[in-house]
């Protein structure tokens, strides 16, 4: 991890990489216009520009989100279907 120093800023986020892996996200610099990412079984921390991780990378939260938000709708709409066929 990084200390908040010299314009690199510390970051606890997940994503998923173009193939569908989890990358733990750990910093970001800012001058440097790049992401710090570690892959699972690799002992190395990885970067890609910003430009290129923003293209390519999608946050594993907005995925969580997204699928507790369809199981929200589907929840709803089986209980509406249940109350009405009574």
């Amino acid at each position: 991890m990084f200390p908040e120093k010299g314009g690199i800023k510390a970051l606890d986020r997940l994503y998923h990489d173009p193939r569908g892996v989890v990358v733990h996200v750990t910093g970001w610099d800012r001058e440097k216009q790049q992401v710090y990412f570690t892959r699972p079984g690799y002992p190395h921390e990885c970067m890609q520009p910003v430009w290129k991780f923003q293209q390519y990378f999608t946050s594993a939260m907005n995925e969580q989100r997204k699928n507790i938000f369809i199981r929200l709708i589907l929840f709803s709409s089986t209980r509406l279907i249940t109350h009405y066929s009574v």
